[in-house]
């Protein structure tokens, strides 16, 4: 007996929950709804009440986005000369030390087998 009330519990706990899941859906799908027919509305009021041609506002969205390409542009340019400025000394400074026999820049690209670049085992 006991064990038929235990299940007929379980079984209408079960059958709750299923129906809590099934409106809490239901919900949220109705908030999509609302959300997609505000969507909808809100482009036709746009279309219908925008103070200009669509012609008008392609060629302003044209101009704007060539501004800011433009813009960008001239940041990227004054990035690089920035960047040449930093690395010219470190380059520099490379190039001094890769002059002398032995230097640390020639050892750090020596062949795997340990012998230094520029050895006379290396022909």
């Amino acid at each position: 007996m006991a064990d038929e009330a235990i299940g007929e519990a379980t079984a209408a706990a079960v059958v709750a929950q299923a129906r809590a899941d099934r409106e809490e859906t239901d919900r949220v799908l109705l908030l999509l709804a609302g959300v997609g027919v505000g969507i909808l509305f809100g482009g036709l009021l746009t279309i219908l009440l925008a103070p200009q041609s669509g012609q008008q506002t392609r060629h302003q969205l044209r101009e704007s986005t060539d501004d800011t390409l433009d813009r960008l542009r001239g940041a990227l340019d004054d990035l690089r000369v920035r960047v040449e400025d930093v690395a010219q000394p470190g380059r520099e400074d490379a190039a001094r030390r890769g002059a002398g026999a032995g230097s640390p820049v020639r050892e750090a690209h020596s062949p795997a087998d340990g012998s230094a670049v520029g050895d006379p085992g290396d022909s």
